[in-house]
């Protein structure tokens, strides 16, 4: 996804991180759900019903594609397969004949009025957060609410699902989106290169401690790049909160909370210590990321890599079988904490059952087969599903699938080259397992963070003061989350 990383960005983002750990907005409805011992001893699977029937629509919008192995087409197929009689109509936008933004507000105003699909698709990527709203139409009753369907399914164990990313499209207690596809943002570098720019990784628990042990290295440029701007080529991730919900709006009470201290503290920490840095990002001058990047570890042309937007394939199915195929075995995954320490996430797609559907079984059947194990059972459904699985069980038999040999190509002297790779070792992919599991706070991507940027962005230039910008950032928020 093509981006542009300008210093408003990097204001809001990290403002937006460090109120992950705001009091007024732990709550936000979204009560715990507790498990009986039965609903807690359950596996988890897919069974055969021949006698469910009825029509389903679902709705989603991407490449109309042949590719047999295409994620849209393999889910469908096995929906088929285990639900025979169900008469399943599938709904596909392409992206040429329609732009993201004009399919997000036409879906949402279908929902709202009580029509459009029984399944659909919320995508959070590009810039669908300014045409889409989940909170306010799950506060509007849009959303069938799924909680009960899980917990009464006796082929599924709601406990072998990722809670903290569940709950994101929780509302008052109900779970109304299911989110399919979420990533946390994270930097990807090798001990050998923190070593050689004295970057010390145990210290970094919590965003601030981060921050101060990246400064030095771009103020000193350790990694003796020829121009000062390069000292950029560290993949500083100014954008790493870049989708992390508004954490200080209430939306059951419409309440809107700008008093924290944590977040004057923050401002004025990113205003006193990256300032000096601001306009190199805004003449974009900041070295890209990508999704092939062992080759910069590889040769130690960079410091860090920010995996903010690579997918999860990409890491494991390329990137790491290559980094090992040429002996680098001591790669360092540095999750973008939190002012608390805690790890926040953002969904990049959910899927939801819109309330008055006529066939509510089978949408809940539909979205239980996406989040299936056997959905994720090949490599082929993983070269098109880009992000984390909200399925625990999908995740562990995806690294188990990551630690096996992999044929694969690769540009070697501007020529392609097929190789086979040797697998991830187990010892990286428990510890990304581990990260998984270490999340905290898990956002829905929401328009109001557009407003947010912009209005902080004139305290960052010192254009404004902090108190005039947060005065008129209230009244903002207080318009959307009253309008």
């Amino acid at each position: 996804m093509k981006r542009k990383i300008a210093a408003f960005i990097l204001s809001a983002m990290i403002a937006l991180s460090a109120l992950g750990g705001c009091a007024p907005a732990e709550t936000l409805g979204r009560e715990p759900i507790t498990f009986t011992e039965e609903e807690l001893s359950r596996e988890t699977k897919l069974v055969p019903n021949p006698d469910l029937t009825g029509k389903l629509t679902v709705r989603y919008q991407n490449l109309v594609t042949e590719d047999p192995y295409f994620c849209y087409n393999v889910v469908t197929d096995l929906y088929r397969e285990y639900f025979p009689n169900v008469d399943l109509k599938i709904e596909a936008v392409d992206f040429n004949d329609m732009p993201q933004q004009q399919f997000q507000t036409q879906l949402a105003a279908e929902l709202m009025a009580g029509s459009g699909p029984d399944v659909f698709f919320l995508n959070f990527e590009a810039y669908a957060e300014c045409h889409i709203h989940p909170n306010k139409m799950m506060q509007a009753g849009a959303f069938l609410d799924l909680t009960d369907y899980f917990r009464n399914d006796p082929n599924c164990n709601f406990s072998d699902f990722n809670q903290v990313v569940l709950d994101s499209g929780r509302y008052k207690g109900g779970l109304y989106l299911i989110p399919v596809y979420y990533q946390f943002p994270m930097l990807f570098t090798t001990q050998t290169i923190a070593d050689k720019v004295g970057f010390h990784p145990e210290n970094c628990v919590d965003l601030e401690s981060t921050w101060k042990e990246l400064l030095p290295i771009l103020q000193n440029n350790p990694m003796d790049l020829p121009e000062q701007s390069k000292i950029f080529s560290l993949f500083t991730p100014f954008d790493a909160p870049l989708y992390m919900g508004i954490s200080w709006i209430d939306y059951e009470t419409q309440e809107v909370h700008l008093d924290d201290p944590i977040l004057k503290k923050y401002c004025t920490f990113i205003r006193e210590s990256l300032s000096p840095y601001l306009h190199y990002v805004e003449n974009d001058m900041i070295v890209k990321g990508g999704s092939s990047f062992y080759t910069v570890l590889e040769n130690q042309s960079v410091s860090l890599v920010d995996v903010n937007y690579c997918c999860t394939d990409s890491i494991f199915n390329y990137n790491l079988p290559y980094l090992y195929l040429d002996g680098t075995d001591d790669v360092i995954f540095l999750p973008w904490r939190t002012v608390d320490g805690g790890i926040e996430a953002y969904v990049r797609e959910s899927m939801g059952v819109k309330q008055n559907t006529k066939n509510p079984e089978a949408a809940y059947q539909f979205i239980r087969t996406w989040l299936s194990e056997e959905f994720y059972a090949s490599r082929d459904t993983w070269g098109q599903a880009y992000y984390n699985s909200v399925n625990n069980r999908a995740m562990e038999a995806y690294l188990e699938l990551a630690s096996e040999p992999i044929v694969t190509y690769r540009e070697i002297g501007g020529k392609g080259v097929v190789e086979e790779a040797p697998g991830v070792p187990k010892g990286v992919t428990e510890q990304y397992m581990k990260l998984l599991d270490d999340i905290t706070v898990c956002y829905l991507r929401t328009p109001e963070f557009k407003t947010v940027r912009d209005t902080l962005h004139e305290y960052y230039t010192g254009s404004r003061s902090y108190e005039s910008c947060i005065s008129e950032l209230q009244s903002k928020l207080e318009i959307y989350v009253t309008e």
